[in-house]
């Protein structure tokens, strides 16, 4: 599921970029409405991935003795996922 948000991101990062360089070619007001549309819509992919971060990383921190090695592993890459995405959204949301 969090793997899903990776295409989804690339196709937002294209788009905001066409859109700054739209601004720098022709600057129109609609132009700029729309990347404040497309900053809204990455700042709810942050408010929807933030507390699966904030799960997965209590659960490897604190998570019950019956979570096997490779579960381990695997919630780890997850949660190395959601970092990477949280961190993608930052980079685009101060551009």
């Amino acid at each position: 599921m969090i793997d899903e948000y990776f295409p989804l991101l690339e196709s937002v990062g294209e788009d905001l970029e066409r859109l700054e360089n739209e601004i720098i070619d022709d600057p129109r007001r609609e132009t700029i409405g729309a990347v404040h549309l497309v900053k809204r819509e990455l700042l709810s992919v942050r408010r929807a991935i933030w507390p699966t971060r904030e799960a997965l990383n209590a659960l490897l921190r604190d998570g019950p003795p019956l979570i096997s090695e490779n579960s381990t592993l695997h919630l780890r890459d997850v949660y190395d996922h959601t970092v990477q995405i949280i961190d993608f959204i930052a980079g685009c949301e101060s551009a």
